[in-house]
C-alpha cells in the first residue's frame, strides 16, 4: 500500500519507478497512455490531470462532492464543461484504502471504504492511478526509514 491519510497528515509514500501508481510529479511522464486511470481526488489540479488522459477517468474523493471547497457556480460550471462529456465517473464519499501496483499484466488495484463507516465499499481494477489529494509545504521534510523514503507534510 503506497497511500495513507491520518487525520491531519497525509504522508506519500516513494513509489516505485512510478510505473502505474503515480503521483502529480510523475504523471505527465507514463511510459503508457492508460485506457482507464483512476485519479485520487478531484480538486482542480485533479481536473486538469484528467484532460490530459484520453481514456476512461474515474475520480475518488473522501468528501461527498467534487472539488470540495470550490463556488457551487464553479462546480457546476466544470461539471457541465469538463465531466460530462466524457467518460468520467467519480466516487464521493470513499477513501481510497489499499492501492497495489500493476504487475505482471494484472491492473492496479484499488480498495475503496466508505469515508464515515471505514467498511469496504468498492475494488477497482484500473490500468494506472493517480495520488493528487493535495499539496503543502514541506514543513517535516524527508524521512528515511530502512529502505522506505517518505514524505510528511501537515
Amino acid at each position: 500500500m503506497y497511500y495513507v491519510e491520518f487525520a491531519l497528515f497525509i504522508f506519500v509514500w516513494a513509489l516505485p519507478a512510478g510505473k502505474t501508481v503515480v503521483i502529480s510529479d510523475q504523471a505527465l511522464k507514463l511510459e503508457f497512455v492508460p485506457d482507464w486511470i483512476a485519479i485520487d481526488g478531484s480538486g482542480y489540479i485533479c481536473l486538469e490531470f484528467s484532460d490530459v488522459y484520453t481514456g476512461e477517468v474515474t475520480f475518488i474523493d473522501a468528501h461527498d462532492q467534487l472539488m470540495p471547497g470550490f463556488d457551487p457556480e464553479i462546480c457546476k460550471l466544470t461539471k457541465r464543461v469538463l465531466i460530462n462529456p466524457r467518460k468520467i465517473d467519480y466516487h464521493t464519499g470513499v477513501f481510497a484504502s489499499k492501492i497495489t501496483p500493476a504487475k505482471d499484466g494484472k491492473p492496479v488495484i484499488i480498495e475503496l471504504i466508505d469515508a464515515m463507516t471505514k467498511e469496504l465499499k468498492e475494488t477497482l481494477e484500473v490500468d494506472a492511478a493517480l495520488i493528487a489529494t493535495g499539496r503543502a509545504p514541506f514543513r517535516f521534510g524527508k524521512y528515511q526509514c530502512g529502505d522506505s523514503t517518505w514524505f510528511c507534510s501537515c
